[in-house]
């Protein structure tokens, strides 16, 4: 089949022969002139796949950041499939979007690919992948790169969408990134999974789907944040045989320390006291 479109560099329109599409209306670009200039077949075909690659890439941030139109994969999924925009991730040296699982497997044979493949280097292209698409996951293109790291690590699930989407909870990972080495990305994505986590069951109890942490940081709210925390760290009432406990009592302690620390960056930014 040859009616896959790409997405021109220049113009954003999207094209079935983006070869003729290119010396045709922007044989004026310099990389295009030089394009044309370049008189061995390989060497032509390698800097057009370039240029395509990159029109794509361009087109399918777009795609994440408005959530309107088709992501242009390098293989198009079976047909009658619509593909997950979560599932797929930019390949950091021809920037062509592969499937997650199947981006390791390109790595090893990318035309891009100039140095030799370290051992053992397959997750760190994939998290170098997903920093690439850190700032239009999270709509803030001015986090800090400790916080991109951060987000890099973060499983791509309902709560890490959660995590990535709330402006408080992106405040707390990004002053807690900032005091922790590198290696402890983890760690700081960890705590900012627990905010997410209360914040959903705050959505639930509310029934406020679109409710942020900081629309909870009030007196009114101080008990429905209490009974979230109890779902959250499995409440057990008294009985006859036992003490009213909680299951998961660290937890509670956690969520507690990070409230307290939300709360305190919320307040200093003057928008409740």
């Amino acid at each position: 089949m040859h009616d896959k479109r790409h997405a021109c560099y220049y113009c954003d329109m999207l094209v079935t022969n983006i070869g003729r599409h290119y010396q045709e209306i922007h044989s004026a670009e310099a990389e295009v002139k030089q394009l044309c200039q370049t008189g061995n077949k390989k060497e032509k075909q390698f800097q057009l796949s370039k240029l395509r690659l990159l029109g794509d890439y361009h087109h399918n941030l777009k795609v994440i950041q408005t959530q309107k139109g088709l992501m242009i994969l390098v293989r198009r999924p079976s047909h009658g499939h619509t593909p997950d925009v979560g599932d797929y991730l930019p390949c950091t040296l021809c920037l062509g979007f592969l499937h997650r699982k199947d981006l390791w497997r390109h790595i090893k044979h990318c035309p891009c690919r100039m140095e030799p493949l370290e051992a053992h280097s397959f997750r760190r292209y994939q998290m170098e992948s997903r920093l690439l698409l850190a700032p239009i996951l999270n709509d803030c293109s001015s986090a800090s790169q400790a916080l991109q790291n951060v987000l890099s690590v973060m499983k791509k699930d309902t709560i890490g969408l959660v995590a990535r989407n709330d402006p408080l909870i992106l405040s707390y990972g990004s002053i807690c990134a900032d005091k922790m080495a590198r290696h402890e990305t983890t760690y700081v994505s960890q705590k900012m999974r627990q905010l997410a986590r209360l914040l959903m069951k705050l959505r639930e109890l509310k029934g406020c789907a679109d409710a942020h942490l900081s629309d909870f940081l009030s007196p009114d709210s101080f008990d429905d944040v209490v009974s979230a925390v109890k779902l959250e760290c499995q409440f057990v009432p008294s009985d006859e045989q036992h003490m009213a406990r909680l299951s998961t009592p660290s937890l509670a302690m956690k969520l507690g320390h990070a409230l307290q620390k939300c709360a305190a960056k919320y307040s200093t930014e003057g928008k409740r006291q």
